[in-house]
């Protein structure tokens, strides 16, 4: 269980890498946290899906310029960012990888004011393959353009969004 103690990082270019099978997610986030820098790997050889980075939940989080990777046999997310507020997500390059379960680059599930600019998402599966997933509570800022998908990933949504994100070879949504 998360202890609620902050840690603060000052070392450019380190890895934050969960050991194979260790954890659902290889870095959960609190509020008002800023990843910059960083190099963020989740690998799982099991069923379980795993996850990079976890936001699920929170408020004022930015992430940028951060390398995410999340592969797995039973599938791999690069950022999970459901029900986020004022998140913004800038700079990347995500990777979500899998023999043949689903892969997501990002989750974005009832994420309001969700800024997502000048990112590069990889997907590779043959499975399910999404760039970005969410639903019709999902609020992007305007921002949220620059971005490139590479793989044959789709954007996949339930219900329109508020907003979109910009991509220069994909409609989103």
């Amino acid at each position: 269980a998360p202890s609620g103690r902050t840690a603060t990082l000052t070392v450019p270019g380190a890895t934050i890498a969960a050991g194979v099978n260790a954890a659902i997610s290889a870095l959960s986030v609190g509020n008002n946290v800023t990843l910059r820098g960083l190099t963020i790997r989740n690998t799982r050889s099991d069923a379980s899906g795993g996850y990079a980075v976890n936001a699920q939940g929170r408020s004022g989080v930015t992430i940028e310029n951060t390398t995410i990777t999340s592969s797995g046999a039973g599938g791999g997310i690069g950022i999970d960012a459901r029900t986020t507020t004022n998140m913004v997500i800038r700079g990347n390059a995500i990777t979500a990888t899998s023999g043949s379960a689903g892969v997501v680059g990002m989750i974005v599930d009832a994420a309001t004011n969700l800024t997502i600019t000048d990112n590069t998402i990889s997907t590779s599966t043959s499975g399910t393959n999404r760039v970005i997933t969410g639903s019709g509570t999902t609020s992007f800022n305007a921002a949220s353009t620059g971005n490139t998908a590479f793989g044959s990933g789709a954007c996949n949504f339930s219900a329109a969004p508020t907003g979109s994100v910009g991509f220069s070879n994909l409609s989103c949504p």
